[in-house]
């Protein structure tokens, strides 16, 4: 097994690059990483890959959050239903759904249909 404690700590700024380069979709600033000498090392890679799963985890999960606090600032008077939540919303409150329709649960998809049309 090998010793770990002899492996080079990652390079912050290599790690940076890569997360930038990967988030951006950037293959100039990629291939300038990737060519350097020292090149990125497993470890480095790692971590940048971690970062943009972390971005992409918290963007998710900021678009459903704020699917279903637009949703919870309705009131109910049919009780918690997808038809109630979605039942004559404020026109802000449709469109902005519409943009996050991806990020709602399929049932609430479904009613936004049926009540607004296909986003």
């Amino acid at each position: 097994m090998a010793n770990m404690s002899n492996a080079p700590k990652p390079r912050a700024e290599v790690v940076e690059d890569l997360y930038v380069a990967m988030r951006e979709h950037d293959d100039e600033l990629l291939a300038t990483v990737q060519a350097a000498i020292p090149g990125p090392t497993a470890a480095e890679w790692d971590q940048a890959t971690d970062l943009l799963v972390a971005d992409r985890v918290s963007e998710i999960l900021d678009r459903r959050t704020e699917v279903m606090v637009l949703l919870a600032q309705q009131r109910w008077p049919g009780g918690v239903t997808w038809e109630s939540m979605l039942t004559d919303l404020p026109s802000h409150v449709v469109a902005r759904l519409g943009e996050l329709y991806d990020d709602m649960p399929p049932g609430a998809q479904t009613e936004y249909d049926r009540l607004y049309g296909t986003a």
